[in-house]
């Protein structure tokens, strides 16, 4: 078991310490937090991107990178549909904590020839420009042969009722905006069958790191795999510098890159 969230910081302040040979003034435990969970973002932003890392590897490139945020990796069935915009399209409402599709796959109501079972499709994803392109073309179409199969996907927004409101809600150690919902999929098919559920095995967004090193309350650990925190631990003391002394000139271009 690695350390919690204080012991992390501990660190932190340890190492800060002797790079400055001076103590981290007026930090309360809010600005803790505020660092330790801006370093986590910023470690698996860099690791989900190959585009901001330098070995230039995506997330499931290596084991290593895998194991790291293999505590983020979560599967889940959608069951329930709303209609959909476009033809043949069906709305999937991801979970809150969804951040980046894995796998996907939809299961319809017909059964494959050669199991007789349910049969799965896969899921091609698809941007806007795309789907008017492939709509025309009758062999890229979605369809069902009884076998082999294929369903399109187009992402949305989340459909948020309460947009623009200050006002938010922590549930399971995630904040969000009040009467916010998840972000959404569209299924598309050819209207010869229908999707039944919808599996995905997703990156979820990591719950914030709360310190407590300052005073009482309820402290919440990194849940990234103990081998991610040295490099968090190292990026945060980077942070903390920002923020005591002068803006670092290396750390900020690589945080503006990652949204």
């Amino acid at each position: 078991m690695g350390p919690n969230a204080n012991l992390m910081w501990e660190d932190v302040l340890v190492r800060y310490e002797k790079l400055t040979s001076n103590a981290a003034p007026g930090i309360q435990d809010v600005q803790a937090s505020s660092i330790m969970t801006k370093a986590q973002w910023h470690f698996l932003h860099t690791r989900i991107s190959p585009l901001l890392n330098s070995k230039k590897e995506g997330l499931e490139e290596t084991e290593v990178r895998m194991q790291g945020l293999s505590a983020l990796i979560t599967p889940t069935t959608i069951s329930t549909f709303t209609t959909g915009s476009l033809q043949y399209g069906v709305y999937a409402t991801l979970p809150l904590d969804f951040m980046y599709t894995l796998l996907e796959i939809a299961t319809i109501d017909q059964n494959d020839c050669v199991t007789n079972t349910p049969a799965q499709l896969s899921v091609n994803v698809l941007s806007h420009d795309e789907y008017i392109r492939g709509i025309i073309n009758p062999f890229r179409k979605p369809y069902f042969d009884g076998h082999l199969g294929l369903v399109w996907r187009l992402t949305y927004a989340r459909n948020n009722t309460a947009y623009g409101s200050q006002t938010t809600t922590t549930t399971a150690g995630y904040e969000y905006i009040t009467g916010q919902t998840g972000k959404v999929h569209q299924l598309i098919t050819d209207g010869t069958f229908n999707i039944t559920d919808y599996q995905i095995v997703y990156l979820r967004m990591p719950r914030n790191i709360i310190v407590t090193y300052y005073g009482g309350g309820l402290m919440q650990n990194c849940e990234l795999d103990d081998s991610t925190h040295p490099a968090i631990i190292d990026i945060a003391v980077d942070l903390l510098k920002e923020a005591l002394t002068q803006p670092n000139q290396q750390i900020i271009p690589q945080m503006q890159q990652i949204e």
